[in-house]
């Protein structure tokens, strides 16, 4: 999704998203693992800077989904722990 750039990738200790257009000021971050199970969901601020950084050093290796959830405003992406 172009809404949503992921970094480092892939992500180790924490993962920063940087919300290009979100317009929300704040959002409901979940993660995922590929079986559909969640794994993370938190209700964040969005700061002035657009970028909010979670923690995912307690996931397993592999592919996870991010999907980041505002009053109006929605997006999903594929990111990868190592």
């Amino acid at each position: 999704s172009q809404n949503l750039d992921l970094y480092p990738m892939p992500c180790n200790d924490v993962c920063n998203i940087r919300l290009n257009t979100f317009s929300d000021k704040a959002a409901i971050f979940s993660i995922y693992d590929l079986t559909g199970k969640m794994v993370f969901q938190k209700f964040m601020e969005i700061p002035e800077n657009n970028i909010v950084t979670l923690p995912v050093s307690g996931q397993v290796n592999g592919g996870y989904i991010l999907k980041v959830t505002g009053k109006t405003d929605s997006a999903c992406k594929l990111f990868l722990v190592r």
